[in-house]
């Protein structure tokens, strides 16, 4: 009799250690330290995509966050308040501007590295195209950001960079900044702020 609860007793010990072991296992490579890389196709699946430790493959195509803005699939995703040193990594909506805050190792770059393929705009000529907050260790790279509009006024960024270490932009073409916005392939510098 006692042999047999001390079996059950084992038994059920490295029952509880595997499904630990296969809990751990299962668990995002983020919470593990590993990097993830995902390929995205559309803004939606950009914007779930966005964590630590991630690299983002945008496949060519325009990505148009105030489309996304409007339709049903942000209001999940983000939050509708300032971000502050105690908030999770995330989307945060501070009156019309989007920003992208407390971001670790994250990486958001264009499926080609030859041609440049991936467009990522906005219509608002008021807020940046991408605003990074209080972010490290931020990559950018092969991607075209810009606001799309006609000849006129703008006075949103293309990218602002705030309390942003270890930022890497590789390989952009930025457009649509400053007081009299500019087409793609319009302007030969362009500005990280506003003008």
């Amino acid at each position: 009799m006692m042999k047999q609860f001390g079996k059950t007793k084992w038994t059920g010990l490295l029952r509880c250690a595997f499904l630990t072991l296969l809990l751990v296992m299962m668990m995002a490579p983020t919470a593990l330290g590993a990097r993830r890389t995902v390929l995205v196709h559309n803004v939606r699946e950009m914007m779930e995509a966005l964590g630590d430790h991630t690299e983002i493959i945008l496949a060519p195509g325009q990505y148009n966050l105030s489309a996304w803005l409007r339709g049903p699939f942000a209001d999940p995703v983000i939050h509708n308040f300032a971000w502050n040193p105690i908030s999770p990594p995330g989307l945060y909506r501070v009156y019309h501007e989007l920003e992208l805050a407390g971001f670790q190792d994250l990486t958001i770059r264009g499926q080609d590295t030859g041609a440049i393929t991936a467009e990522i705009v906005t219509e608002d000529p008021y807020s940046s195209v991408f605003k990074f907050l209080n972010c490290q260790q931020i990559r950018l790279a092969h991607l075209r950001f810009g606001h799309i509009l006609q000849e006129g006024h703008c006075t949103g960024a293309v990218l602002n960079l705030e309390q942003v270490k270890d930022a890497s932009l590789d390989h952009l073409d930025l457009y649509g900044c400053g007081l009299m916005g500019t087409k793609p392939g319009d302007a030969k510098t362009s500005s990280l702020g506003t003008a």
